[in-house]
């Protein structure tokens, strides 16, 4: 069996004082990556760090992606983790600096210019194998709008349905305000949990900077 060869880094390593030569050569006999090869005498976090501070490049301890993220990367690129997107830049962990090859098929794949930081390699293995967190649960479909001064008493009811929503309320510009926050109430429709919760937030939003004497809370 041939011996992977031993990568530059652990001799940098040996020089800062990290890792003896000894130790060097035994990790030359291992088989896979030559990071993981020097486990037993570097730990990943600190070898992470050293690489990213040689490079002058972020250090990163990535967590499980969401669902977007997630979705931007696929099983052939098994050791980057997704950290996030900004704008068309996306900052992603790899397990060392200076592998070129690896951010150009990166750039090329997502189309987005490539942000590189240095994570573990254990880190990106177990952000990359966590399974994907569980959708948030839908908002409340029905709001009450009270009266600051007279909690007990409902001045306005906002109901949301599959196939709209229907504004109730003794108070005509609240109605039309409500309405216009909410969208039209004769032919809304949702198609996903995003809109419906945007609007609720709208209408809280607005609700209490145009009528501060008036409070709204969902009702179970």
């Amino acid at each position: 069996m041939t011996t992977p060869p031993l990568h530059g880094w652990p001799k940098r390593l040996v020089a800062a004082g990290r890792l003896t030569a000894t130790q060097a050569a035994a990790a030359a006999q291992g088989d896979g990556w030559w990071g993981e090869r020097l486990e037993p005498f570097v730990d990943a976090d600190a070898l992470a760090r050293f690489m990213a501070e040689a490079a002058g490049l972020p250090y990163a301890e990535p967590a499980p992606p969401d669902g977007e993220l997630r979705r931007l990367l696929d099983d052939d690129f098994p050791h980057v983790a997704p950290l996030r997107l900004d704008g068309g830049t996306l900052h992603v962990a790899v397990r060392e600096p200076y592998d070129y090859g690896l951010l150009d098929r990166l750039s090329a794949y997502t189309g987005c210019e490539i942000a590189p930081a240095i994570a573990s390699w254990r880190r990106i293995a177990a952000a990359r194998e966590a399974p994907p967190e569980p959708p948030a649960p839908p908002p409340p479909r029905r709001w009450r709008v009270f009266p600051a001064a007279d909690p007990a008493r409902t001045a306005a009811e906002v109901v949301f349905g599959d196939d709209g929503l229907e504004i109730r309320s003794e108070v005509a510009a609240m109605r039309a305000l409500l309405a216009y926050v909410i969208g039209d109430p004769l032919g809304v429709r949702f198609d996903d949990d995003r809109p419906l919760r945007g609007r609720a937030a709208a209408v809280l939003a607005t609700l209490h900077h145009a009528y501060p004497a008036y409070r709204a809370e969902p009702v179970a």
